[in-house]
């Protein structure tokens, strides 16, 4: 493939990479009977990608975003989880070079990508172990309801399965909670997902 032979490259090699990527999403996203295919061959290619351009905020997006679309068949889940896509995504998420629109753009990619890989239970495990603390600050890090919402959604995801309550008591996921639902400013569903979420921490105790 294409994309195979310019990650062997180096930065100056960019540019063919995201044409390729762009390419590779259209094709999914117009034939989505090609996903299966090309899956086994295809995510350890995009994982190395990753490593190599690790600094290239439009190059990660995209490999994000052709992930995103295995992410919705749940038998590849736990074998991407566990084959280096954690790592990548934890290094996205704590990338000082990546500033701006683009960095709120791939971390919503990135929520979106885990809510949905966190569906199932043994995938949310390792996205707890790997990257509860992370959440449980950025969401009170977080000022912008924009910002906070896909948190949310993937926090609410991953706390459906008993094993991520514990970590999301630890990491004071309660407190900060609390804090946020005595923000004047709320919308509806932002307070429904916060109840949502201390009602089942409240239960798993």
């Amino acid at each position: 493939m294409l994309i195979s032979e310019s990650t062997k490259a180096q930065d100056w090699n960019a540019p063919l990479v995201l044409i390729a990527l762009k390419l590779i999403f259209e094709d999914l996203t117009l034939h989505k009977f090609l996903v299966d295919e090309v899956y086994e061959e295809l995510f350890p290619i995009l994982i190395n990608v990753q490593n190599v351009n690790k600094d290239n905020l439009e190059i990660q997006t995209w490999v994000y975003k052709i992930i995103s679309l295995f992410a919705k068949n749940n038998l590849y889940g736990y074998a991407m989880v566990n084959g280096g896509l954690m790592d990548c995504i934890k290094e996205s998420l704590q990338n000082q070079n990546f500033e701006g629109k683009g960095k709120a753009m791939i971390r919503k990619i990135i929520y979106r990508l885990m809510e949905e890989l966190g569906k199932d239970e043994s995938c949310s495990q390792k996205i707890s172990d790997d990257l509860m603390e992370y959440l449980v600050n950025s969401l009170g890090d977080e000022t912008s309801g924009d910002d906070i919402t896909p948190i949310l959604g993937l926090l609410t995801s991953l706390t459906k399965h008993k094993y991520c309550l514990q970590p999301f008591v630890q990491f004071k996921g309660i407190e900060i909670a609390n804090k946020l639902l005595r923000k004047e400013d709320n919308f509806p569903d932002f307070v429904s997902q916060l109840l949502d979420i201390l009602l089942k921490a409240a239960n798993g105790s």
